[in-house]
């Protein structure tokens, strides 16, 4: 198989997670009686339950009631014939999907794609473990792919640890074919949003409400081709450097949310943060009188979550007021009269928060002269 290698590497990535912690995959309960039972199920479809249970008993050395056979079925939406003939052809078209992307069929990949978008998927409106099901199939029926090494994957993973595995597959074959949106697209037309909403601020037109909605409007553009960049280029960075060691990890990291809030792109860190307390100031006027901007008050939000989910925290709060000598703030950007002497107080407010990941800084905090 022509690309056979590069499953082999997201593969070799997840295994290893796992040797080292099979929590990460596995969640805290066990699953291999559960992926006994799919495998079963999945291998002889048409066969009815007692012998589907008898099989089951013969192969691991158990001896369980085909009563309490049928629950685990139920539970599992393969209780019928019905149901698992459905389900078994769902994940062989799926494998099939796979190996035509191994041997380096690019069409194939649209199927695929669209396979692993949702994994919510239900049988006689009962929801089964879609992903968990396919990784059984693939690793442990489909004798094109299974080996005994990457047995584990089917007998072990939980439904959680299945669905990222299959994620993972499919963000390293789009890429392989050239359908993944490229970082630097993303970023210039990032950049592209942000130098209109600059001329308009440097035009002074924002002096009235109207244009002031306006260009938060503009600058929702610049959000959302932010939040793009964000999992672009983390998911970018998570493949590159899974291998390497975590110092050199998190300065990767760092060096990104640098220059993201760098002013080459707009600041979108500290932007994004002065949009969020101008919407949180007026939410109760926008939800009465302009409810169509809810929508921007809500994608403001996310992205901070976005952000913060990653690690990335102010280290002042903006609009904070305080008086301070020079060398209080030696570590801060500082606009403002200078000051005559070390011993001149000032008052001072923060303008920007300044922000950093884990304990490395990647941007200082601005204050102004009040």
């Amino acid at each position: 198989m022509k690309y056979r290698n590069e499953l082999d590497k997201i593969l070799n990535i997840s295994l290893d997670k796992y040797k080292k912690d099979p929590k990460i995959c596995c969640g805290t309960t066990s699953w291999t009686e559960t992926s006994g039972i799919i495998y079963v199920a999945l291998r002889n479809p048409t066969k009815g339950v007692h012998q589907l249970c008898k099989d089951y008993n013969k192969l691991y050395g158990t001896e369980l009631e085909t009563e309490d056979f049928h629950k685990i079925l139920c539970k599992l939406c393969l209780d019928s014939h019905k149901k698992r003939e459905i389900i078994f052809k769902r994940v062989k078209d799926a494998a099939d999907h796979l190996f035509l992307l191994l041997e380096g069929d690019a069409e194939a990949f649209a199927e695929w794609k669209s396979y692993t978008e949702r994994f919510i998927e239900k049988v006689d409106r009962k929801k089964y473990w879609k992903a968990k099901c396919t990784l059984v199939y693939i690793f442990l029926i489909d004798s094109r792919f299974k080996q005994p090494h990457l047995q584990v994957i089917g007998e072990e993973f939980s439904e959680n640890g299945s669905q990222f595995l299959l994620n993972q597959i499919t963000k390293r074959f789009a890429r392989i074919y050239g359908l993944k949106t490229s970082t630097n697209d993303v970023i210039n037309t990032t950049k592209d949003v942000f130098v209109q909403v600059k001329q308009t601020e440097e035009a002074g037109l924002l002096k009235d409400k109207d244009a002031q909605i306006e260009a938060l409007q503009n600058q929702l553009d610049i959000y959302k081709n932010a939040m793009e960049v964000l999992e672009t280029m983390l998911d970018e960075i998570k493949e590159n450097a899974e291998e390497s060691l975590e110092e050199e990890k998190q300065s990767v990291i760092r060096q990104f949310f640098i220059s993201l809030n760098s002013l080459e792109y707009g600041n979108i860190l500290d932007t994004l943060q002065t949009a969020k307390v101008v919407f949180d100031e007026n939410r109760i006027d926008l939800m009465k009188n302009q409810p169509h901007l809810m929508p921007m008050a809500m994608i403001t939000r996310q992205l901070s979550t976005f952000i913060r989910g990653y690690g990335i925290r102010p280290i002042e709060k903006v609009g904070t007021e305080f008086e301070a000598a020079v060398d209080a703030i030696e570590n801060m950007n500082y606009e403002g009269e200078a000051f005559v002497d070390d011993e001149e107080v000032k008052k001072l407010k923060i303008k920007t928060s300044g922000w950093k990941y884990k304990d490395m800084i990647i941007s200082v905090p601005t204050v102004t002269e009040i």
